[in-house]
């Protein structure tokens, strides 16, 4: 196992080999991320607090109609990746010949972290050999130094969200008229737990707590909200 920490006057990042993953993330010493603290908790196979995820991240059916997580257990969120620090980026690589969710081609994975100001920037690449389908991302959870997700606040420029069967594989998608409406700032948990795909007209997403907010902008047609519905006592 390998950690790398990248820090400037305002953010400290440790990442980790293992999951290409983010371990820690504090501005002006505050804790972002809600997660384990204990780095064997953290790299636990059933636990996703940072990791990179894919092949196929979310759910997906494979060729034998079994739906997969995030790649299932041979995913990249159970990998050691190739880990070069230079300055103020972390480049992590690693050769994918297949998972649960997809066995054709072989890709290349690259995953950049780059520390610039106050900002973190994460680069998700793939250089493929045939065809292969991914859908890559990071999986950090925010918290904003906030101790209740009750305190945090969301808005977003989505008018469409994907709509799920009882075992959270996507069936299609419904405007947000009666339901999951962010266009203007409020509580994360206006509507309940959260586990929902939004579409985006445009970029950022904003989070905002009661004394930091983060906003997010991708390149990504949209943005997965959750609100880490699960009981778990790693999370201190």
């Amino acid at each position: 196992m390998k950690l790398v920490t990248l820090k400037n006057e305002k953010l400290e990042v440790t990442l980790c080999d293992i999951r290409a993953s983010i371990f820690r993330l504090l501005f002006d010493g505050h804790d972002m991320l809600v997660g384990p603290k204990d780095i064997d908790d953290f790299l636990r196979k059933d636990l996703y607090f940072g990791k990179t995820i894919g092949r196929i991240c979310g759910r997906i059916k494979n060729d034998k109609g079994e739906i997969i997580l995030h790649g299932g257990i041979d995913g990249l969120s159970n990998q050691t990746f190739n880990c070069v620090h230079e300055d103020n980026k972390v480049i992590f690589t690693y050769l994918s010949k297949g998972d649960q969710s997809s066995s054709d081609g072989e890709a290349l994975i690259k995953i950049t972290y780059t520390l610039l100001d106050k900002d973190l920037l994460i680069e998700l690449e793939a250089t493929l050999k045939g065809e292969a389908t991914l859908s890559l991302t990071n999986h950090s959870y925010f918290c904003l130094g906030e101790d209740d997700v009750h305190k945090l606040s969301l808005k977003m420029d989505s008018d469409r969200y994907f709509i799920y069967d009882e075992s959270l594989f996507p069936l299609g998608s419904e405007d947000v008229s009666d339901k999951f409406d962010f266009h203007q700032l409020l509580p994360v948990r206006e509507y309940g737990d959260l586990d929902t795909y939004f579409y985006l007209n445009s970029w950022p997403v904003l989070l905002s707590g009661s004394k930091y907010q983060l906003e997010i902008s991708s390149d990504f047609e949209g943005t997965v909200v959750y609100t880490d519905n699960f009981e778990d006592d790693t999370k201190t």
